[in-house]
């Protein structure tokens, strides 16, 4: 029985939706825990004093107790900011640059583990979801934005989508560099104080209606929080990540998960599987991702993995599609199928054309039962 690998469950980080902004609500009293940061650790003199006590020769006879060390005098760099934002992908770019124009004054404190643009730059390969004019009309949303992109060296991320048609969807590796561009940017801004690194607490005094945001830099010799800052607005914008669930055993052993990240990358997805070995990939979802990765796995197996097989595991076996009537309204909007992932499953996998598809020579649809 051929191996069985899982693809987790698929939901859509392609660009598809709104950029929400999540503003820390007032009435919180406090944070004691944040996804993204990272577990307390000992600090380098606690590490050292540690290292001292454990070389250290014994002495021949007891020795007298020893005076305790006088506590350290350092204390964590405290200062009054106007704002922090938490997050350095699309919401979080875009609260920086808007809070820029509505705050006339004070430092907007940023945080992030890395200042990429978020995760897109692991979506690179992916088609979008989202529009050439949709990225193109967030590119341009802010004046804070539109200096920064006029102040790039020509060509830039944002030429590259110019010279694209409009209307159209595009790769992600598009969006990904104009979002790098701005990121970039507003990380040069006066106003702006960036951090490499991480949260470790958050918590809010009710009387001053002021935020205390502990933050552990990506630096060497800094202790757990080293940095303190004090600002009257929060805005955590960290994104969200694929749902994942315990696998079953199967026959043939343990199930294989593959990342929703390598299942919308061909390049990555080619590596992982053997070419002369059979293989059974199973996808669960009928989403804009589903799709996406069934389309990779069947190129792979019809170019390359002769002996891959794919079963889809989905609730139903035909697709809703968005479309854009001649009075401009959007039908099915961040549910229906667009681009490239409504083209294949229009031609290769909606209702009975999976039966007499190429798509039908690999890929096995299984209908999953609905609530009543």
């Amino acid at each position: 029985m051929p191996a069985l690998t899982r693809i987790q469950r698929c939901c859509s980080p392609s660009g598809g939706g709104s950029l929400a902004l999540r503003v820390v609500a007032q009435q919180w009293a406090s944070v004691n825990s944040m996804n993204g940061t990272r577990p307390l650790r000992p600090t380098r003199r606690s590490l050292s004093a540690a290292s001292t006590a454990s070389t250290s020769s014994p002495s021949p006879t007891p020795a007298a107790p020893k005076t305790p060390p006088a506590p350290s005098k350092r204390h964590p760099v405290i200062k009054q900011e106007a704002a922090v934002v938490v997050g350095g992908g699309p919401a979080g770019i875009a609260a920086v640059g808007k809070l820029l124009e509505t705050i006339p004054s004070g430092k907007i404190v940023w945080i992030d583990r890395s200042f990429e643009g978020g995760s897109l730059h692991l979506y690179r390969e992916v088609p979008s979801y989202s529009s050439v004019d949709d990225f193109l009309k967030y590119g341009r949303s802010l004046e804070t934005f539109r200096r920064i992109c006029d102040a790039a060296p020509k060509p830039n991320a944002i030429t590259a989508l110019e010279a694209l048609p409009p209307g159209v969807t595009c790769m992600m590796h598009y969006a990904a560099d104009m979002f790098k561009l701005l990121s970039d940017g507003l990380r040069k801004h006066a106003r702006v104080e960036p951090f490499v690194g991480t949260v470790t607490r958050a918590s809010r005094d009710a009387k001053t209606s002021q935020w205390a945001v502990g933050i552990q830099p990506e630096t060497i010799g800094f202790d757990q929080d080293d940095i303190l800052r004090q600002a009257p607005i929060v805005v955590y914008c960290i994104g969200s990540r694929p749902e994942t669930e315990s696998l079953p055993r199967s026959d043939t052993g343990a199930v294989t998960r593959v990342s929703l990240e390598t299942g919308l990358a061909p390049s990555r997805l080619a590596k992982i599987f053997p070419a002369d070995e059979a293989r059974t990939v199973a996808v669960i979802g009928g989403s804009h991702s589903a799709v996406l990765v069934l389309r990779n796995l069947f190129r792979l197996a019809a170019v390359s993995h002769h002996r891959l097989r794919i079963r889809w595991f989905t609730p139903s076996a035909s697709f809703k599609y968005t479309t854009l009537t001649d009075d401009g309204i959007l039908h099915h909007e961040h549910t229906g199928l667009k681009g490239e992932a409504a083209r294949f499953a229009h031609a290769q996998l909606d209702g009975d054309r999976l039966a007499h598809s190429d798509a039908g020579g690999f890929i096995t649809r299984v209908l999953l039962p609905t609530n009543p």
